[in-house]
């Protein structure tokens, strides 16, 4: 019997996407504040990201529920202090849910594309750097194209920004999935012993 967050009812759906945007907000805050703060090339712009590996997890094991509590997290950190050029709810609700949804569409077609697709049994080492590449370049191409049309960023700086969150969120979500894989594959090795 599955716990009831991932039961059908409308309690559940919502307790769900609740938790998911609390975990990724979290991983977020800390991640660009005290862990990998020094990556930071320029606001938003990471060389190593690794919340972006968590995002693309939560996805690819909670499909759109976890697509939804992703954009509301990322809406409400643009909508925060943290981020003082958005003051505009509707504006950070539209770059929060464009991210979450590029990743979640970008899955979609890797699953459409090659039949690789939820519960991933059929996942191996070497489908990992495409789909964080696939996700990545969806992310960083509607996003970017998105602050563009919100007057938050400009086109001529477009294909850096692109590049560097394509790098960022890339080296981040192998890094992240490659460390739950040896993590789950050093725990199956522990259990045999």
């Amino acid at each position: 019997m599955k716990p009831w967050i991932f039961s059908s009812e409308h309690a559940a759906r919502v307790a769900l996407i609740s938790l998911v945007a609390c975990i990724y907000a979290g991983s977020v805050l800390i991640n660009n504040h005290f862990i990998f703060f020094w990556a930071e090339d320029e606001p938003y712009r990471y060389w190593f990201y690794p919340p972006a590996g968590l995002r693309l997890l939560l996805m690819m094991l909670l499909g759109l529920p976890a697509a939804i509590g992703i954009g509301v997290a990322s809406a409400t950190i643009y909508v925060s202090p943290i981020v003082p050029e958005i003051t505009d709810h509707a504006r950070a609700m539209v770059l929060g849910f464009t991210e979450s949804l590029a990743v979640y569409g970008a899955l979609l077609l890797y699953g459409h594309l090659t039949g690789i697709r939820h519960p991933w049994t059929k996942l191996i080492w070497k489908h990992i750097p495409m789909i964080a590449a696939l996700s990545s370049l969806s992310a960083a191409i509607f996003s970017n194209m998105v602050r563009i049309v919100l007057e938050l960023g400009e086109t001529s700086t477009l294909k850096r920004d692109v590049t560097l969150n394509l790098i960022g969120d890339s080296l981040g979500s192998i890094f992240f999935l490659a460390l739950l894989i040896l993590a789950r594959k050093s725990y199956l090795a522990y259990q045999k012993t």
